[in-house]
């Protein structure tokens, strides 16, 4: 499985032609809504997306089956609280505090 990578200039497109962001950031309460700014947090989202939870998918994948069906792994659920693969549980509490830093 090749490596992922977030469809910034699509989604840019969206945003700009279909959405029409500038007419976006006209309504009240959406003024900080600016191209800049919707760039640099789409641009942060597609790195924590590569770089945090798609390495996470083989990971998930390599862990035991569900017990209800041989054939899925991942994510398990039943009569006790759902689980997820242990390295998803690691890793995005870690990830989460790296790329969140609790607001001051």
């Amino acid at each position: 499985m090749g490596e992922y990578r977030a469809p910034l200039e699509d989604i840019g497109f969206v945003l700009e032609h279909i959405v029409g962001l500038a007419d976006l950031a006209a309504l009240p309460g959406f003024e900080s809504a600016d191209p800049e700014l919707v760039a640099g947090l789409l641009e942060e989202a597609g790195k924590f997306m590569s770089e945090v939870l798609s390495p996470l998918n083989r990971t998930a994948d390599l862990e035991k089956p569900m017990r209800s069906s041989p054939r899925r792994a991942g994510a398990r659920s039943g009569s006790t609280p759902s689980t997820v693969a242990e390295g998803c549980r690691v890793r995005s509490q870690s990830s989460f505090r790296r790329w969140w830093p609790p607001r001051t």
